[in-house]
């Protein structure tokens, strides 16, 4: 990469920081960050980009609970979705949502997606 390409990357990415955010993300997801653009500003800037694109926690790139095999309650030893790394809180209502699949899960749920939190 030329300085002139590095300088007018850091200049746009000054103007705009999310500028290349979704480029390479399905259709879905790059639509959601259009529309998340598109927003007035101060919307933007009370609603993250994350939690936009989880939103209901039902987009629909995410996996359904059936194919994913989730459960209400694990039955495997110390995996549950509240030790899960794509569990999250949704701030706006207190309900559990996973990053992976659609819909409210429970924090003693587990599905084959399981993955432990990072450290």
């Amino acid at each position: 990469m030329h300085l002139e390409d590095i300088i007018r990357r850091k200049q746009k990415l000054a103007e705009d920081p999310y500028a290349d955010t979704g480029q390479n993300a399905p259709p879905e997801i790059q639509q959601a960050v259009q529309r998340w653009k598109e927003l007035p500003e101060q919307k933007r800037l009370d609603t993250p980009l994350l939690y936009w694109l989880l939103g209901s926690g039902t987009p629909p790139y995410k996996m359904d609970k059936e194919e994913a095999q989730y459960t209400n309650n694990s039955e495997v030893e110390g995996q549950v979705c509240h030790n899960c790394e794509f569990a999250y809180l949704k701030i706006s209502n207190k309900k559990f949502i996973c990053s992976q699949i659609s819909g409210e899960i429970k924090p003693s749920g587990w599905c084959r997606l399981w993955k432990p939190q990072k450290k």
